[in-house]
């Protein structure tokens, strides 16, 4: 009988081990897509404005844009997730994250391709504040330090190799695709993730959440807006 259960344990480890760090490798797929896609555009900027014939305006867009839409959905999305189900609002964030991934890397001219990257950045501030919350509500003790800790290497890397990456899908031209590799990269990660989150992350909601406050939520992107917008326009 000990034996038995013995060797149950063992058949069961390798398992339950899958079930218990699986949810970290789903938020991380995200993670790393969304943290990339702050730096991997940068060394792609000269092929673009060449290739879509673009301004400096459109330019300039393509970075500030996607920074802004992400910063002033950061709170909206974390609340929303706090209301709604933060695999919900986690899995949402994801799908417009890879269709805006997707509509950038078929942009026929600089306008389409800035719309593109305002929606991408607004699918990551949906899914960003939730990713902190899966882990905080998914681990304990330990683990919920070992998660944060590989959830902060992960940040890092996907900053640190953005340009790196970015240069090599540009340099590899992998079927022709030239900058827009840098893009399409994101599609089957995220799809990926997207077909896992289902199965094997749990859904959470806050217990006391509260009221939404949208007017709030309005009042900081208006602010964000008027902060940025002067700032990239006189740059040009």
């Amino acid at each position: 009988m000990t034996t038995m259960t013995q060797q149950a344990r063992a058949d069961a480890g390798p398992v339950s081990r899958f079930a218990k760090w699986a949810p970290l490798a789903i938020v991380l797929c995200g993670t790393f897509i969304f943290v990339l896609d702050f730096f991997v555009v940068n060394v792609a900027l000269p092929s673009i404005a060449r290739d879509l014939r673009a301004g400096a305006a459109p330019i300039e867009w393509l970075v500030s844009g996607y920074a802004l839409t992400t910063a002033a959905l950061l709170v909206t999305g974390g609340r929303l997730g706090d209301h709604y189900g933060r695999r919900r609002l986690f899995s949402i964030g994801l799908a417009v994250f890879v269709l805006a991934s997707a509509l950038c890397a078929i942009a026929p001219d600089p306008s389409f391709l800035v719309a593109a990257r305002v929606l991408q950045g607004a699918g990551a501030g949906i899914m960003a504040p939730n990713i902190l919350a899966i882990l905080g509500m998914t681990y304990t003790g330990p683990d919920r330090v070992r998660a944060i800790s590989v959830y902060g290497i992960v940040m890092g890397l996907a900053a640190v190799s953005g340009q790196l990456v970015g240069g090599l899908l540009i340099d590899a031209n992998v079927a022709g695709l030239g900058w827009r590799a840098i893009f399409w990269i994101n599609v089957p990660i995220g799809l990926a993730a997207l077909a896992a989150t289902p199965r094997l992350l749990r859904e959470s909601r806050a217990e006391h959440a509260g009221r939404l406050d949208l007017p709030g939520a309005a009042l900081l992107a208006v602010a964000l807006v008027a902060i940025v917008l002067p700032l990239v326009d006189g740059c040009q």
